[in-house]
């Protein structure tokens, strides 16, 4: 940048959010790096896995997140949206970034109940919920509907 110039873009703490360190480290790593880049503040959030130690030797920060990609029980489900709700109003960021289902449902319901402005969600495929047919999905089914329309609406 040339002396005397400015720059044409605000730095932020940008928090990028999915259900695997594995999916942050073989998918998302380039979006972060490209994002430091430009002088934001990045945190990668994701539940521990064999990944996750990759992450944190990046040099970007990494918050391990419990978040069961398949779990159904509803006190642990609310217990993780609490927990997310706890860890967005201590870090504040400026933009949240989800990644897959259960990551983009949680993540928007609590960037929208806190007033974080910038909120981005990638949609990685239908998901569990979506692709099989037992009672169990059947039945969340039009919960999990009813979420997306909470989350993204």
């Amino acid at each position: 940048m040339a002396a005397g110039s400015k720059k044409l873009y605000l730095t932020m703490k940008i928090l990028l959010f999915a259900n695997t360190a594995w999916y942050l480290y073989n998918f998302r790593l380039p979006l972060a790096k490209v994002l430091q880049s430009m002088g934001h503040e990045v945190i990668l959030v994701s539940p521990f896995d064999k990944y996750s130690k990759r992450l944190e030797q990046t040099g970007f920060r990494w918050i391990e997140f419990p978040l069961s990609r398949k779990g159904m029980n509803p006190v642990r489900e609310i217990a993780s949206i609490l927990k997310l709700f706890n860890l967005y109003k201590k870090e504040k960021p400026d933009l949240v970034h989800h990644f897959t289902i259960k990551c983009v449902l949680y993540g928007s319901i609590v960037a929208k109940w806190i007033k974080i402005r910038m909120i981005v969600n990638s949609i990685t495929g239908l998901g569990y919920m979506f692709t099989g047919n037992s009672l169990a999905q059947r039945l969340l089914r039009p919960i999990t509907i009813l979420l997306y329309r909470i989350a993204l609406g």
